[in-house]
């Protein structure tokens, strides 16, 4: 698993109306095969469903304090 910040033109526009509680927002990297698997994790363990308008390429999730992270794959990313 990779962690990096913000990636990708379409990524940049999303965070960039993003208010997490750190005013950061995390994309953890996963295999394209485990992504939905991971988000099912999340929202099991209460985080919130923001946003799988970009779905597979990434899902942004927060918890209960507002803080988010993008569960994201490379796929569709040159």
């Amino acid at each position: 698993m990779a962690r990096a910040p913000c990636g990708g033109k379409d990524q940049a526009a999303h965070h960039a109306g993003a208010r997490s509680a750190s005013g950061s927002t995390w994309d953890i990297f996963v295999p394209h095969d485990q992504a939905e698997a991971r988000v099912a994790a999340a929202l099991a363990a209460g985080g919130h469903l923001v946003s799988d308008e970009h779905a597979p390429e990434w899902w942004a999730l927060a918890d209960a304090e507002g803080n988010e992270v993008d569960v994201a794959t490379w796929l569709g990313r040159d």
